[in-house]
């Protein structure tokens, strides 16, 4: 029976319904018989003038009469409480949407039908951070108020469903002049605008990836596989984007696959380097320290970006040891160094606890340590948002030991001031995606001045990521901005690179 897809609890719940229903149906024909039988004998007791014998058949009769209308009653309520049952299975008990379930079947129904079916997939980018920021009742009315929206946004006739958290599926019939692109552009468009769960506004962004069937999959199931890849190149692109899939794809996900299976050996024989992208100050030009990046030297698929490979090395549980390879090559590196240079280290939530231990734990690494003053934990504030306990750990153990401690990517995820005064950190990076539009949208270089002056009354460093060109720099030095760090300067580079720095007391622009 399971491969039926019929769970065996199901089929005992079935049987008892139906035996009850036959004991119901039953029980009413043998009253309907009796009713029968006693009316003919009342007839005839009629006849022979004996009231008494009338009075009572007619008593029973009443009883018979009566008890048939509560079985009747009883059979309709158990049928009702049945179907209520089945309409309910099929519903998401928060949102009121269809669940999984539902979209199956209705992938499954669609899928039989000789026409293009749209299959759209969304996810809200870092829901979890939000709903650490914002607690769990708040995040539960966005869910709603999302879902809400979003059955009002997708096309008539399309079935909407709430799939698991906060990933929400869309199964539609693309009818004549329906294109899939202008209904993602769409839903990105309508589903980004301020959300009030409880009367406050609440900014959030999303993801999405879409399919045709049979275009992109010749069964419902592989339509729905390929949506779910766009939907993974589309948040492995920082999020706030919609992807259709393409068979590159899927030539991706082999990869990637490929690269699952490969990463702990590579691990083991030290395939993962660390590339160096200067931090200058804005007033000197002068190196400060470097931000430390992750690189995979692939035998076969030459130099690897973090973004091909920290997800799979996050899920695996190993960016501890990343790190750990990480820093053990900083250690030898920084030898022939200068001694003021500092190392400013990226930390997914898996990594910190594993990257304090390595910084503060001799035990740890043999040999000559890395001067803990040198080290520079930066995290997203999202990281950070993820676990506000580990959070506060993080910056006092940090601290303990004399490194320092950067929000990274500020402006762009969810923390506020009370965040900011409770986790104490010692600087602000400033997201490139506002130093980039500054110079042309005075929104962004508002934001920039915004963030510049909170430095300032917090005390803390604030770094510019993403200089690209000197009136920038220029612009950001005049705004009272302490350091800054991009292509102006130069890209990450090796660490053979680094060498031809330690020579020059500043950093031009011709380096890059």
């Amino acid at each position: 029976m399971d491969r039926l897809g019929i769970a065996p609890a199901r089929i005992m719940l079935i049987a008892s319904v139906a035996a009850c229903a036959m004991l119901i149906i039953y029980s009413m024909q043998a009253v309907q018989s009796a009713f029968v039988l006693l009316h003919e004998r009342a007839n005839t007791l009629s006849h022979h003038g004996n009231p008494v014998v009338v009075a009572a058949l007619a008593l029973v009769i009443a009883f018979i009469i009566s008890t048939e209308a509560r079985l009747r009653r009883l059979s309709q309520r158990a049928v009702a409480a049945r179907v209520d049952a089945m309409h309910r299975a099929r519903l998401d008990s928060l949102t009121g949407l269809p669940n999984r379930r539902s979209f199956e079947a209705a992938m499954n129904d669609r899928g039989e039908k000789p026409s293009l079916v749209g299959v759209i997939l969304l996810d809200i980018d870092d829901f979890r951070a939000l709903r650490n920021a914002h607690g769990r009742h708040r995040a539960d009315a966005l869910l709603r108020e999302f879902a809400c929206r979003l059955a009002g946004a997708a096309p008539l006739g399309s079935t909407v469903a709430r799939l698991h958290g906060d990933e929400f599926g869309i199964v539609t019939l693309l009818q004549a002049g329906m294109k899939l692109d202008r209904i993602c552009e769409g839903l990105m468009r309508d589903m980004v605008l301020p959300y009030y769960p409880d009367g406050r506004a609440c900014q959030m962004s999303l993801s999405i990836g879409a399919a045709v069937l049979p275009d992109d999959g010749a069964t419902p199931d592989d339509a729905v596989n390929a949506a779910q890849l766009a939907l993974e190149q589309a948040k492995r692109g920082g999020g706030r984007a919609w992807r259709r899939f393409d068979t590159s794809m899927a030539n991706a996900a082999t990869l990637t696959n490929a690269l699952r299976v490969q990463l702990r050996p590579a691990l083991a024989s030290g395939q993962f380097v660390p590339y160096y992208q200067p931090i200058v100050r804005l007033a000197t030009g002068e190196i400060d320290g470097f931000e430390v990046l992750a690189r995979w030297q692939h035998p076969e698929r030459g130099l690897l970006m973090p973004d091909e490979f920290i997800s799979i090395a996050d899920e695996q549980n190993e960016c501890g040891q990343l790190s750990l390879a990480l820093l053990r090559h900083v250690i030898q590196d920084a030898k022939h160094w200068p001694a003021h240079w500092h190392f400013a280290f990226n930390a997914t939530p898996g990594q910190l606890r594993d990257l304090i231990d390595f910084v503060h734990d001799p035990d740890l690494l043999p040999g000559d340590m890395l001067d803990p003053q040198r080290i520079v934990l930066e995290i997203t504030e999202n990281a950070l948002l993820t676990d506000m306990e580990l959070a506060r750990a993080v910056v006092k153990h940090m601290h303990r030991g004399g490194s320092r401690v950067v929000l990274d990517d500020f402006g762009t995820g969810y923390a506020n001031f009370r965040h900011l005064r409770e986790l104490d950190v010692d600087g602000i990076k400033i997201d490139k995606s506002f130093v980039q539009d500054m110079l042309a949208d005075p929104r962004s270089e508002a934001c920039v001045r915004a963030i510049l002056a909170l430095g300032q009354s917090l005390e803390v460093s604030v770094t510019a990521e993403g200089v690209e060109t000197a009136e920038t720099a220029s612009r950001l030095l005049d705004m009272g901005c302490h350091y800054a760090q991009g292509y102006l300067y130069s890209r990450p580079v090796s660490a053979a690179a680094v060498a031809s720095f330690t020579g020059q007391t500043r950093l031009s622009p011709q380096a890059a």
